[in-house]
């Protein structure tokens, strides 16, 4: 018998309310196309929220001696607000971090 993710999420959904998967795994081990590849199993009520784009805003002159891996880079807290925030199904507004202009 085959079972298709999408129908196991919807019951999941219909049941439990608005779910939420973490995807973890360093640099260029596949987070993304993974999450692309469940987005496109789910549907368009599907949303993908990237960590990169909670790191906090960094100063030109410091950006060369900045460190990615440290926590203390990234807002975890206010990461942390909006998943609980989503899971009442309200509204979040996503930070946008660019690695070009910080």
């Amino acid at each position: 018998m085959e079972y298709k993710l999408k129908e196991q999420l919807v019951e999941f959904n219909d049941e439990f309310g608005c779910m939420i998967i973490g995807i973890c795994g360093g640099s260029a081990s596949g987070k993304t196309y993974l999450a692309e590849l469940l987005k496109g199993q789910i549907g368009e009520d599907c949303y993908i929220i990237s960590y990169d784009s909670y790191y906090k805003s960094i100063d030109d002159q410091k950006i060369i001696d900045y460190n990615f891996d440290e926590p203390s880079a990234l807002d975890t807290p206010l990461l942390i607000s909006h998943l609980k925030k989503l899971k009442k199904k309200s509204y979040i507004e996503v930070p946008k971090f660019s690695f070009l202009t910080s």
